[in-house]
């Protein structure tokens, strides 16, 4: 970019001009237009009523966010601004001045305005990508220059504005200041200007005040200009200055431009080589750390390995004594299956035989009593001995002790054999011998009888036993059928002695067999 720098800035009040009536013709002391905040503002917004000397189409502005986005929220801060009260002196009544506060007059400055212009034709601009990003960092650059500049003096950089429908491109810079609502101490050239006419009013009058005034004016706008160049338009390859203050022909100044934008060139040039030195030695850095880093890391690599190793050996280990306690524990399952299978092979068997010994008691005492009442009667039958119903016997109650008898009929007819056979030969000996022998027979049959007895009690009370290990149900029918048959069987004893007593052979042993039961 080649050219000389343009910057220059301007203060608006609500009203523009103390003289301002109510036409857009007002002039100013310098003659110029008296515009006002908001027409400014219009002018910014393109509003076609404020904005005739641009043509319209294409893109005509484009905003740099400030303490606001766009020009609605800049007019509504402005007013609120142009509204603050601030302290001020006044007269009471009485004459006296007391402090107070007032709103800020109409035509005091409450809007302040920067506008920077590029030697670039906006044509140029849009047609060159390169050139639109290089023109729109330089305008950012300055915005931020001026928001510097303000903040430090207690304003308020509102937004800017890039326009694209003049000749050249520039941009305008709106600020504010919300506390004091005057913006003259935001004009570096008014700010000098009041300082100096209040410093030497009454030392000097007012006329020549005002004249050093307007030095200190022109001075101080010089400094601005300079700080502008040095800290923006330097490194842009502007020159500070143009040909005609210089009193430069037209070949010295197009060789001033170019030197400026090749300074400039090499300015850009050395900044991006300084850059791409700190990116390079940044690149070095972090190569540097990355590969300490990669040590460290393949160190702890190294240490997560060697632990994952000793993990897994570790794990295998505990599998190794998992599965030898899942064998054994399978082992110990398998031998407490047999060992419970085999207990409950013994309990039936346990089972059956007491229920096999229960059922010979049973039918040998059923037996007992049916030969000992007549009911019953042994005979042989081709030779075989069988026990059968007495020819005088109760039918019912007969059958009921063959009934009893038929489980153990085996042990029970060997033993109706026996005991007919002593009763046959006490039958032949009673005719033969008389009471005597017929009382010593019948006493061996009682004996006899009485160990009949103490064997089924035996058998009972394994029986007994055996019904405890069986559920409570069996268990209380098989005892229900043991007591059912003691009592039988103490029943037939008793019937027995007395029997004995009827023919006077006493009671004998009884007292022993009442003993047993």
């Amino acid at each position: 970019m080649e050219g000389y720098q343009f910057a220059h800035v301007e203060v608006y009040s609500v009203k523009g001009s103390p003289r301002r009536g109510d036409g857009n013709g007002a002039k100013k002391k310098n003659g110029d237009r008296a515009w006002t905040a908001d027409e400014v503002i219009d002018e910014a917004e393109r509003i076609e009523a404020a904005s005739l000397h641009v043509k319209r189409g294409g893109e005509s502005l484009e905003i740099i966010p400030g303490e606001v986005a766009s020009v609605s929220a800049l007019r509504a801060a402005h007013a609120q601004a142009a509204c603050v009260k601030t302290p001020a002196k006044r007269r009471d009544k009485s004459g006296k001045t007391v402090n107070g506060k007032r709103k800020l007059r109409n035509d005091s400055a409450s809007l302040y305005t920067c506008v920077v212009s590029l030697p670039v034709r906006t044509d140029d601009v849009l047609r060159d990508p390169e050139e639109r990003e290089n023109s729109m960092k330089i305008l950012r650059a300055s915005m931020q220059h001026e928001k510097e500049r303000i903040e430090a003096l207690g304003g308020q950089m509102m937004m800017g504005i890039v326009h694209r429908d003049e000749e050249f491109l520039h941009a305008h810079f709106y600020a504010l200041d919300s506390i004091r609502a005057r913006v003259d101490h935001l004009h570096a050239g008014r700010s000098a200007k009041n300082e100096s006419v209040s410093k030497n009013r009454n030392r000097l009058g007012k006329s020549d005040a005002n004249k050093v005034g307007n030095a200190a004016y022109c001075a101080a706008m010089r400094v601005w200009q300079d700080d502008f160049h040095e800290a923006v338009f330097h490194d842009a390859g502007l020159l500070r200055l143009g040909p005609r203050h210089e009193r430069l022909s037209r070949s010295e100044y197009i060789m001033s431009k170019r030197s400026a934008s090749e300074r400039a060139r090499d300015h850009e040039r050395q900044k991006q080589i300084q850059t791409d030195r700190k990116q390079i030695m940044k690149a070095q850095k972090t190569v540097l750390e990355g590969s300490r880093e990669l040590a460290e890391i393949r160190q702890e690599e190294g240490k997560v390995i060697a632990t994952m190793k000793a993990g897994v050996s570790k794990k295998t280990q505990d599998a190794d004594r998992l599965l030898a306690h899942a064998e054994r524990s399978r082992q110990s399952a398998e031998e407490l299956r047999i060992a419970n299978e085999a207990l409950a092979r013994s309990l039936k068997d346990r089972e059956k035989t007491a229920i096999q010994r229960e059922q010979k008691a049973d039918a040998l005492i059923a037996t007992i009593e049916g030969l000992v009442d007549g009911e019953l009667v042994v005979e042989n039958v081709v030779g075989s001995p069988t026990i059968c119903r007495g020819q005088n016997a109760d039918r019912k109650r007969a059958n009921s002790l063959l009934r009893r008898i038929s489980p153990a009929a085996s042990s029970a007819t060997r033993l109706g054999a026996r005991i007919a056979k002593r009763l046959a030969r006490l039958q032949e000996r009673s005719r033969k011998s008389g009471l005597a022998a017929a009382r010593e027979e019948i006493t061996a049959a009682r004996d006899a009888m009485s160990s009949t007895v103490g064997m089924a009690l035996q058998v009972g009370a394994i029986a007994r036993r055996f019904a405890s290990m069986l559920s409570p149900k069996d268990g209380a029918r098989m005892l229900a059928e043991i007591d059912g048959v003691l009592r039988r069987t103490a029943s037939q004893k008793n019937q027995s002695e007395a029997r004995s007593r009827e023919i006077g052979l006493g009671s004998g042993g009884g007292s022993n067999d009442s003993r047993e039961g």
